[in-house]
């Protein structure tokens, strides 16, 4: 079963209790080549047949000097039966590479990249035989390693909200062809003087199954704090991912992560934060031709007793409305928000009008004597749900490890599951923990049986998981991504 939920109704400048969820269960056997691109998920279990996975790329030089840069393919296999399949890599200047690969039941194979092709830049494609298999990839960098979920589908069109080159910070576009017909596709970017086109971006031509790297500096766009992008092929559907090094402005850090392939009128985040020394953006992108109206809601601020005192109803904020000019980049600075409190919250974006814009949350935080910053795409209104997989979780114990949102008015209970050789396993003291209505909860992962172990994230309310994984053994501070919805 694909647990989604989908949200029916958002009435303008509403709060999160007035949202309708309704879950949807298929009639009908599910393949996982059905899922429309969007936020990666995982089919459940009763899904058959097998699954494509497209990694967006990572750097593939090796070992240096300052550290390594490279790249992961980590195949996890929470499920009872093998599974096998092919990981093909694509490059600039070879011709792709495709091996074997098999994963035991309830256990992951990690296919080292840079060991199969060195260059610059890497992707890959993973074609497996069963559906419920996930597949998520780890750039490495001396800057700080990047995990990411790769995604489940090619596309036509691709966004991104966030771009950054200002201070010398590098931007560079991975474009994948993965297949035997050349694509051609035009690149669009929108910067705070407005959207461009240039020439040298337009009619932009990927080869058959390999990889383009387009250096956006290089391109004209130097010294942007603002970048959004849409890649639209013209022939042929295309894998879209942004490697990003911050190098000031505010900001330090390596990421390498995937664009979206859709547009949606809702995004959502669990892991927000107001601090001391916490800098939190959203970066709204509407790459369409009309104007459109986003109310910001703030989420997980817990609750209060209700006036007659015999039930707890969720802290809300009033809705904040931004415009989002057609083809125009919107930073909000959530420092801004009236009555934000200092702590944890989430957020629901949410327009007007159909699927019209892409939204990243953009936070940095102190890091020792520095900081560090993560970029995560939000959540689309399909990945609520019941069940999250988290496949590459902290390789050594850490506190407030996970980040749970209750996208749900209803008070709910949260149980965190180890997968080993024995299959489910819960984990000591994380069985039925109180999750209140609009709320968000962060988790420990300290015991030895989750460290480094695929674990479950499962809840009677609908939910939205992100996770702060460590940036390296040589680097400081967290990165931010989603888990995987199943």
């Amino acid at each position: 079963m694909i647990r989604r939920l989908l949200v029916v109704a958002v009435a303008a400048g509403a709060v999160l209790g007035a949202l309708a969820l309704e879950r949807r269960t298929p009639e009908v056997p599910v393949f996982a080549d059905t899922l429309e691109p969007g936020t990666p998920m995982v089919p459940g279990g009763d899904a058959v047949g097998g699954a494509t996975w497209f990694c967006g790329g990572t750097p593939a030089l090796g070992a240096a000097e300052g550290g390594e840069y490279g790249g992961e393919v980590i195949v996890t296999n929470t499920g009872e039966s093998p599974s096998s399949g092919t990981v093909t890599v694509f490059s600039v200047n070879s011709a792709p590479i495709a091996l074997p690969v098999s994963v035991e039941p309830r256990s992951q194979t990690v296919v080292d990249l840079d060991a199969v092709v060195v260059g610059n830049y890497v992707s890959a494609m993973v074609e497996l035989d069963r559906a419920t298999v996930s597949v998520e990839q780890k750039a490495l960098h001396p800057a700080g390693d990047a995990v990411v979920s790769c995604a489940n589908s090619t596309s036509a069109r691709w966004f991104g909200a966030d771009g950054f080159t200002a201070e010398g910070s590098d931007l560079r576009l991975l474009i994948t062809n993965p297949y035997l017909s050349p694509a051609i596709v035009d690149i669009g970017i929108s910067t705070q003087a407005g959207p461009r086109s240039p020439g040298s971006l337009q009619g932009f031509v990927v080869p058959p199954r390999s990889l383009r790297v387009v250096n956006l500096e290089e391109a004209g766009f130097r010294d942007e704090p603002v970048v959004g992008f849409e890649v639209s092929a013209a022939t042929g559907r295309v894998v879209v991912a942004k490697d990003q090094h911050f190098l000031g402005a505010g900001r330090l850090a390596h990421l390498t992560s995937m664009a979206s392939p859709a547009l949606d009128s809702q995004w959502w985040f669990a892991d927000g934060e107001k601090g001391a020394g916490v800098s939190e953006r959203l970066v709204l992108f509407n790459p369409t031709d009309a104007d459109v109206e986003a109310d910001i809601m703030v989420l997980g601020l817990g609750t209060v007793p209700s006036a007659d005192g015999a039930s707890q109803v969720p802290v809300e904020l009033a809705p904040t409305t931004l415009s989002v000019p057609s083809r125009e980049v919107v930073v909000f600075d959530t420092a801004g928000l009236p009555g934000l409190p200092d702590g944890p919250h989430g957020f629901l974006v949410s327009t007007r009008s159909t699927a019209s814009i892409v939204v990243e949350r953009v936070v940095t935080r102190p890091a020792g004597d520095s900081v560090t910053t993560s970029v995560v795409l939000g959540a689309q209104p399909r990945a609520l749900s019941s069940r999250w997989i988290v496949p590459v979780t902290p390789a050594i114990p850490l506190e407030d490890a996970l980040v749970v949102l209750n996208a749900s008015a209803e008070a709910g209970t949260v149980d965190v599951l180890s997968i080993g050789p024995g299959g489910e396993e819960p984990l000591p003291g994380l069985s039925d923990v109180p999750l209140a209505a609009n709320s968000v909860l962060s988790i420990d992962l300290l015991d030895p049986v989750s460290v480094g172990r695929p674990v479950i994230v499962v809840s009677d309310q609908p939910i939205l998981v992100e996770r702060r994984l460590e940036r390296s053994a040589t680097s400081s501070g967290r990165g931010g991504s989603l888990a995987l919805p199943e």
